[in-house]
């Protein structure tokens, strides 16, 4: 299924940012901090807005319910 990766513009390491397996990630954008990622994922069932750390640290919170 879908996961969201985070690439660094030049030298550096690839973050998985979404974890759960089975779960489907279908479109990711930066907020204006850079420092988070607003995400439309399936994991309750139903295609919903989620908020996780760009650096991958810390769960996802949903935003839409």
């Amino acid at each position: 299924r879908g996961h969201v990766f985070v690439a660094p513009a030049g030298d550096g390491r690839w973050v998985r940012v979404s974890r759960k397996d089975g779960v489907r990630a279908l479109t990711a954008r930066f907020r204006g901090d850079g420092k988070t990622l607003m995400v439309l994922t399936d994991e309750t069932g139903e295609w919903e807005f989620h908020r996780f750390a760009a650096d991958g640290l810390g769960p996802a919170q949903r935003i839409s319910q």
